[in-house]
């Protein structure tokens, strides 16, 4: 069975990456791309997904407003934060809004679809040690 998948960032170039790196996997259905809060809960209600990855900082919004509402409106859906964010209690604050997952951008596409598999099968997964971008 596959993995049905949305995708909620303002950048185009990241959606767009996302969505073409995600196409290699036979297990992965990418079903809507979303650049804004409101879009994707409309979408969410239209054709739920089982895992949303979900940037935590956009130009205009902050993903918590849609973590919350997402919780509140009890979807079986998994958001997985997808973010640069490096901050470990951030990161930490990010599961009590029901974050099942976390992954920072600088990983790879592999790493992130690994941990689109385990969310499948575990309720969450705890941070892993991400990669931090070199202080200049």
């Amino acid at each position: 069975m596959k993995i049905r998948v949305g995708i909620f960032d303002d950048l185009l170039l990241v959606t767009k990456w996302l969505s073409e790196s995600l196409s290699k996997y036979e297990d992965i259905e990418l079903v809507w791309v979303s650049s804004t809060i409101d879009e994707t809960l409309l979408k969410l209600e239209q054709k739920p997904v089982d895992i949303l990855i979900a940037d935590v900082l956009t130009g205009e919004e902050v993903g918590l407003q849609l973590f919350e509402s997402i919780q509140r409106i009890k979807l079986s859906t998994k958001v997985l934060a997808f973010s640069q964010i490096s901050d470990k209690t951030i990161i930490d604050y990010l599961y009590s809004y029901g974050v099942s997952a976390f992954v920072n951008k600088n990983e790879s596409i592999e790493e992130l679809y690994l941990v689109m598999t385990q969310v499948m099968c575990e309720s969450k997964i705890p941070p892993r040690q991400t990669v931090v971008p070199p202080v200049l």
